[in-house]
């Protein structure tokens, strides 16, 4: 009869205490994750006078479009395997 006792008041302690624990977690993941996006929303708009004001008509030194290779006078033919039968 008392282990049943001490098994009733642990399992109620743990009820208990998981009632109070489980709605905390869940507000900490929410806080967090809307501090997380309020931060990059102003590290963002910091940056946005930066990009307003960049002249994106002038091409970069060193940036070349995707797949872009220098042209060579003359440049040798492609290696190709000869089958041997």
């Amino acid at each position: 009869m008392r282990l049943r006792i001490i098994f009733l008041v642990v399992a109620t302690s743990s009820l208990i205490l998981v009632s109070f624990l489980l709605p905390l977690a869940i507000v900490l993941r929410t806080q967090a994750a809307d501090r997380a996006i309020s931060t990059a929303t102003i590290q963002a708009q910091g940056l946005t006078p930066l990009v307003a004001a960049a002249n994106w008509a002038l091409p970069r030194p060193g940036l070349r479009p995707y797949g872009w290779r220098p042209r060579a006078a003359a440049s040798p033919p492609p290696c190709q395997r000869v089958s041997r039968s």
